[in-house]
């Protein structure tokens, strides 16, 4: 029995991209293109129509662009949105707007495409499409429509309710894993948090070259000593480090008992920073942590979440139905290794109450 294909819509305003695009996609026989749209507006129509399993879309889009049509269609069915786009080059704003719409992934056809590096777009686009196409949905409400607001505390599964999944002593460190709409919802955790009395270091799935422009955003917005974290770097009190993007980031204890951020990357790892990564070596090098999942598709910083479990730490998720897309705190809800489920406020005053002791 053939395996089905993936379904592919493709947006963009140039019609030879259309047609490079559909090419490029079309050079692997797990993708199908189903529909190329010219404008948002367009886009949409045939998104519902069509109903894709990913979609590859610019921000410069005619009528309705791209950024609304991202939010729109994380409205109406989430689904993985690729922004390729010359727009987004070189101007982090762009692709954070991007990701705090919804979308998963970025790649920039001006420099590559005018380098006449083809080949080297078209092997990253496939990658991309595939995996986040292939990726498990754990929407709770697929095709229902999605808005940030505040529910009910979520019950959780037994597995989760059997520990008690409190801090035993002096936080040590609070580690946040974040992907899709993170830009957007960050803010909202951070500030209700404030200046703790340890360090947090967050894992926001985001290209490289684009977490140094994101902490400065957040330090701006937010009035916290937030930084780009770097190789080596001691993790202080009272700081917020955004871990480097296209990099996966962990922690470790020197030799003097302190605590320091080494930066890697592990090819092995499907999405970078890797939440599972930060997660795994936290949960080796720090007494007393506590792990957040926020936001995202996907199921990154399951595993790491269930080593936390394992071990009696806490695990705080935030409530699916506030989530632009709630794949990651419902595969750790589901795997029974979240310990709370609730809104952004809530979670940021409990880590303030536990992390001034």
């Amino acid at each position: 029995m053939t395996k089905r294909k993936i379904k592919l819509l493709i947006s963009d305003h140039s019609s030879f991209m259309r047609i490079a695009i559909r090419k490029m996609a079309e050079s692997n026989d797990k993708i199908e293109v189903v529909g190329e749209a010219s404008n948002g507006v367009k886009a949409l129509e045939m998104f519902d129509e069509l109903r894709p399993d990913a979609v590859v879309m610019d921000v410069t889009l005619p009528e309705t662009d791209g950024f609304k049509a991202t939010r729109e269609i994380m409205k109406r069915r989430p689904t993985p949105v690729i922004i390729v786009s010359g727009a987004t080059n070189n101007q982090p704003e762009l692709i954070m707007k991007s990701m705090g719409a919804g979308a998963v992934d970025f790649l920039s056809k001006s420099t590559e495409v005018a380098d006449i590096d083809i080949a080297n777009l078209e092997e990253k686009l496939i990658n991309k499409i595939i995996y986040w196409a292939e990726l498990p949905m754990n929407f709770q409400e697929r095709d229902k429509l999605k808005t940030i607001k505040p529910a009910p505390e979520l019950k959780l599964p037994p597995a989760a309710n059997n520990v008690n999944f409190t801090p035993k002593g002096k936080v040590g460190l609070v580690a946040i894993g974040v992907s899709t709409g993170g830009p957007k919802i960050l803010t909202d955790l951070l500030k209700p948090m404030g200046k703790l009395k340890c360090s947090v270091v967050v894992a926001q799935h985001m290209p490289g070259t684009f977490t140094g422009a994101f902490a400065d955003r957040l330090r701006e917005e937010t009035g916290l000593n937030v930084v780009e974290g770097k190789n080596n770097m001691p993790l202080e009190p009272e700081q917020i480090v955004i871990a480097p993007g296209g990099m996966d980031s962990i922690v470790r204890k020197n030799s003097k008992g302190e605590l320091t951020l080494h930066v890697k990357r592990n090819d092995d790892e499907p999405v970078h920073p890797s939440v599972n990564m930060l997660f795994e070596s936290v949960i080796d090098a720090v007494e007393h942590p506590v792990a957040v999942i926020l936001t995202g598709m996907g199921n990154d910083g399951t595993e790491g979440a269930k080593k936390f479990a394992k071990k009696g730490r806490p695990v705080l998720v935030q409530e699916p139905e506030s989530c632009i897309v709630d794949g990651m705190p419902s595969s750790a809800i589901e795997a029974g290794a979240a310990s709370e489920a609730l809104s952004l406020e809530r979670i940021g005053k409990r880590i303030a109450k536990w992390a001034q002791i």
